[in-house]
């Protein structure tokens, strides 16, 4: 395990990274001394550590599609590279002599395996000591996991993990990752990887042939003493021999990014002998998309890595080997030299028609074609649009509304584009070009059983009105309302009444509804209603019921359960990790009770109350308040996510309404969304307290 002070100093690093604040080596090692780290070693993979979790946070966090999220980490390795090269810099004069020795610049490998100067890495192979290692670039990471992950594959295995660089994407925690350095595994464990293993750099991986679905390696360069066969392919270089003993384990349908350096003085335009060789051998085992040279003196302009890479995509094994190779124009493109080429390069294989750049840049997945005009009414935090992004709509245009400063701030550092309108009271919907979609959660103070229970006319719930207004103008193809429970009570019955009423005034929607628990979802017993309507003229698809068929005996299976009493109040009620969460509550942490997690009794974290609304962790962490941003209190997070809807239930509407992710499916198949296909109390042992 790592000591507490490690860990304390990399959250530092990471908040400030986040914050997309520049960072360099002398901060870095003022930082490193308040927390007692002093070898430079610790401190650099401490750094890169940090560099993980804020990548994590740009490539899957960020309510932004996926060339938005690329743009951020070519921002953020700007830094990772500018610290990278300043440690390679800060090495002595003592460290820079025995690299130059061990690269035989003053004395033979041969003299220096006679002085000791070798390190085993198996039982019958010796490779020099100075092995040169240099941290993945992050965009170049982020487009390695888009290219191995575009299908979530079920297993994934980097065998040379380092500290953890090419694990940013959202499924790292289904990565087995392998590292012959005990500290390195150490932190990798830190990280959250599901299984580290400890194999050498070199060793066959016999064990776990034909085991994954997609592979990721950017393997060490080194000399092995002696030529090593590989299947009829010799070699002596220790990068090459990582690469194919890791490729022995993709299964015959799987995906493998493999990231090659080359420390040659000049930039060639064409792979040198020994490089053409490899790619011919790698061509006639496996299906190779395409094989990228990369100028990266061009590209990062900054040194700290090799200036040249090679970027292979592969996409599973061929079932015949080829004998003969013909000549592959492909491989003879120029090298890459800048960004917008780099993600051409990679996309262009996936798709069939590569949307352009611009079209990219409007939060769209690749090929998405469900691009709208989007207006949210009492936006909140945006777990509306949240939901709507992970079921492949993009925003053309994106407007929002909210008073409360706080979840302002938030809505702006997530969602960089949008345009703010500020409250419904004041919007001028001239100046709103006309949605497609508008959504919207009015407040529900008075029409909570929490609350007093004036009605949809008391001074809170009336607002519910102005966003009538708001649609009766603006016309929107397809709204989505929702609400607490209490409103099909509230005044006897009348108040939902008086809804159903209003819409039926435009006189252009079809209305459908339905009373939805996000504990179908996720552990957390919410029941709201959601109402969709349609403009007639567009037709009104069938979105409700989402449960049809679903065993409501497993909500009473997994009911809320309490364990402990704190004091006489509701809220003091101590709840089982074992049970659903109740309602998370706009008042604080307090309101929502405790929770016994092993033989701890305390509060809900706000990421944990995150995860309970379907959203990544760290949604609500940071804000943009004019320009600066900075970090939301936890008693501001736990109220935003109170009042929040839970996103995996937008999510669930959206697919209904987004044609691209249903065309062709059976009625059988669309009543409930894919989250279904995990029966409920797995759910519950999937979920994680922290």
């Amino acid at each position: 395990m790592l000591p507490a002070n490690y860990l304390e100093f990399v959250k530092r690093v990471e908040q400030i990274l986040f914050a997309r604040k520049e960072i360099n080596l002398v901060e870095l090692e003022t930082i490193a001394r308040e927390f007692g780290i002093a070898q430079k070693k610790q401190l650099k993979d401490f750094t890169e550590f940090a560099f993980v979790l804020a990548a994590r946070s740009f490539a899957d966090f960020n309510a932004k599609g996926i060339w938005q999220r690329y743009n951020d980490l070519i921002q953020l390795s700007k830094s990772q590279l500018n610290i990278n090269r300043s440690f390679q810099e800060g090495k002595t004069r003592k460290e820079k002599t025995s690299i130059k020795k061990a690269k035989g610049e003053s004395k033979s490998t041969e003299k220096l395996a006679a002085k000791g100067k070798f390190q085993q890495i198996t039982n019958d192979k010796q490779v020099d000591t100075f092995i040169t290692e240099f941290p993945t670039p992050l965009p170049i990471a982020y487009l390695m996991g888009q290219w191995c992950g575009h299908d979530d594959p079920k297993k994934l295995f980097n065998p040379v993990a380092g500290n953890g660089l090419l694990g940013i994407m959202p499924w790292y925690r289904k990565m087995v990752v392998s590292d012959p350095r005990l500290f390195q595994r150490q932190i990798l464990n830190a990280e959250g990887f599901i299984r580290i293993l400890n194999v050498n750099y070199a060793t066959p991986l016999v064990n776990h042939h034909h085991q994954f679905d997609a592979v990721l390696v950017n393997p060490p360069y080194g000399k092995i003493s002696r030529k090593e066969t590989f299947k009829a392919y010799k070699t002596a270089c220790l990068d090459k021999i990582v690469a194919l003993n890791a490729l022995e384990t993709l299964t015959v349908k799987g995906r493998a990014a493999v990231l090659l350096s080359d420390h040659s003085a000049k930039f060639k335009k064409s792979p040198g002998k020994s490089d053409q060789e490899f790619l011919h051998y790698l061509i006639s085992r496996y299906q190779v998309s395409d094989v990228i040279q990369i100028d990266t003196q061009k590209l990062f302009n900054i040194s700290g890595i090799p200036a040249k890479l090679y970027l292979i995509l592969i996409d599973g094994r061929r079932q015949e080997f080829l004998k003969k190779l013909k000549p592959d124009a492909s491989r003879e493109k120029p090298p890459v030299v800048n960004f917008d080429e780099l993600w051409k390069r990679v996309f262009a294989p996936m798709i069939q028609t590569l949307p352009s750049l611009d079209g990219v840049r409007q939060n769209a997945p690749a090929g998405s074609k469900t691009t709208i005009n989007y207006l949210d009414l009492f936006s909140g935090i945006g777990a509306f649009p949240k939901g709507l992004l992970d079921a492949g709509f993009s925003f053309r245009e994106h407007y929002y509304s909210e008073i409360d400063k706080h979840a302002i701030a938030n809505y702006k550092y997530n969602f960089k584009n949008a345009t703010y309108v500020g409250s419904v009271q004041q919007i001028k919907t001239k100046k709103i070009q006309r949605p497609d979609l508008i959504t919207f959660g009015s407040p529900c103070q008075n029409l909570s059983n929490a609350g007093k229970q004036e009605g949809i006319f008391g001074k809170r719930s009336k607002f519910f009105f102005d966003a009538i207004g708001i649609i009766d103008r603006l016309r929107p193809k397809v709204f989505v309302f929702e609400n607490v429970k209490g409103l099909f009570f509230s005044n006897q019955g009348k108040d939902f009444e008086v809804v159903l009423r209003e819409i039926a005034k435009l006189g252009v929607y079809e209305c459908q509804w339905q009373l939805i628990n996000s504990a179908w979802f996720l552990p957390q017993n919410r029941e709201r209603i959601f109402l969709v309507g349609c403009l007639r003229e567009v037709g009104s698809p069938q979105i409700f019921p989402l449960s049809s068929g679903y065993e409501e005996s497993k909500i009473r299976e997994a009911k809320i359960k309490v364990v402990g009493q704190k004091n006489n109040h509701q809220a003091g009620r101590i709840y089982s990790t074992d049970g659903f969460s109740p309602t998370l509550m706009s008042s604080g942490g307090y309101v929502n009770g405790f929770v016994k997690v092993g033989n701890r009794v305390r509060k809900l974290t706000p990421i944990e109350c995150e995860r309970l609304q379907g959203l990544p962790d760290n949604w609500t962490r940071f804000g943009n308040y004019e320009g600066e941003i900075k970090e939301i209190s936890d008693h501001a997070r736990y109220g935003l996510l109170g009042n929040a809807i839970t996103s995996s239930v937008m999510k669930a509407i959206a697919k209904k309404l987004n044609p691209t992710a249903l065309n062709g499916l059976p009625d059988s198949q669309m009543t409930l969304p894919e989250e279904r296909a995990v029966l409920l109390m797995d759910q519950l042992k999937k979920f994680r307290y922290e």
